[in-house]
């Protein structure tokens, strides 16, 4: 086993050391692993028990990309329901009232594994057999979904409105309202004490966010309400973070270039901006 200097504490299994970035770049932790299993271990290790784990991601638009989504339903889901992780907050889901017919059903889901008409159609995607693949998956290991999306009751001035994408204005509505349910819904499951995670956009996590993207996360107001318990990890699949420069959205200062992370194999492990706040790199397709 080899092991970095780091300037925070943490815990090195199964990696391999390497400087990947430009010297002006000098991440807190930088490491290299044959598979995503001990990178999440060392992660896990290294903060508090019971952290809320706030997972990024970049959708896919072109079927033969890599999904993201499924690289989180397969290597990262199972992993963290051994951790007792229970709690699972979604993105592509609206969230409504309780008497709402998207809750209903999800609260039938949770009960019987019943994906209903409503939830269907927000599923319609791309990316839409990884989200089903998500969906068993959280069956198989008991684990709970809550709505973490737009709001229900305005879902056809935001993700339904014709050529919403062209709307700037629209669009920022969306994420505003991301994040403000997904953090709701995430601090209200940790008030409970549950060991809660989520899956969103990359910008929605950001546990430093920048300006611009500062009403968009829920990431530096949940800190703030369990301080040092909220953890970033982002999930960096190389032609989805290019495709209309989302790595901009990534956590590293502009002191570093995103591409130099890339491992030709494996993952790599990166923190740049600071404590509990962490990018998981994989290869380019193909590499």
């Amino acid at each position: 086993m080899s092991t970095l200097t780091v300037n925070q504490p943490f815990f090195f299994s199964g990696c391999q050391a390497q400087t990947i970035g430009p010297a002006s770049c000098q991440p807190e932790v930088e490491a290299h692993f044959q598979d995503v299993s001990p990178a999440l271990t060392n992660i896990t290790d290294a903060v508090p028990e019971g952290s809320i784990l706030a997972f990024g991601y970049t959708h896919r638009e072109d079927p033969s990309h890599r999904s993201a989504v499924e690289v989180f339903a397969n290597d990262i889901l199972p992993q963290l329901a051994g951790k007792g992780y229970r709690d699972l907050v979604l993105e592509v889901f609206p969230h409504g009232k309780p008497t709402d017919l998207i809750e209903q059903e999800i609260d039938e889901f949770n009960r019987s594994g019943t994906i209903g008409t409503e939830m269907n159609r927000f599923l319609n995607v791309v990316d839409r057999a990884s989200f089903e693949l998500l969906l068993q998956q959280v069956r198989n290991y008991g684990i709970e979904i809550h709505s973490g999306g737009v709001d229900y009751a305005n879902i056809y001035q935001t993700l339904w409105y014709p050529g919403f994408q062209s709307y700037p204005q629209r669009v920022q509505m969306a994420r505003e309202e991301i994040a403000k349910n997904s953090g709701r819904v995430i601090k209200a499951l940790a008030g409970q004490d549950k060991e809660v995670f989520s899956l969103n956009g990359t910008r929605h996590n950001d546990l430093y966010p920048a300006p611009l993207n500062a009403s968009s996360s829920f990431g530096k107001s949940l800190n703030a309400a369990f301080p040092g318990k909220f953890v970033e990890i982002d999930l960096v699949i190389p032609e989805l973070s290019a495709r209309k420069d989302y790595f901009k959205d990534l956590p590293l200062s502009s002191k570093c270039t995103w591409k130099h992370f890339i491992p030709g194999s494996g993952v790599n492990l990166v923190s740049e901006l600071g404590a509990n706040s962490y990018l998981l790199f994989w290869p380019w397709p193909n590499s």
